[in-house]
């Protein structure tokens, strides 16, 4: 019982930060891409 609280608990947890880093990197890989570009 715990076990599956804590998998309640934390697979949420995991997957709004996987979210954050996609948006992160669609957010970052434009401007990192121009400013390679422009060096």
């Amino acid at each position: 019982m715990k076990t599956q609280i804590f998998k309640e608990r934390y697979i949420p947890n995991v997957h709004a930060i996987s979210l954050l880093l996609m948006l992160l990197l669609c957010l970052w890989l434009p401007l990192g891409l121009r400013f390679f570009l422009i060096l």
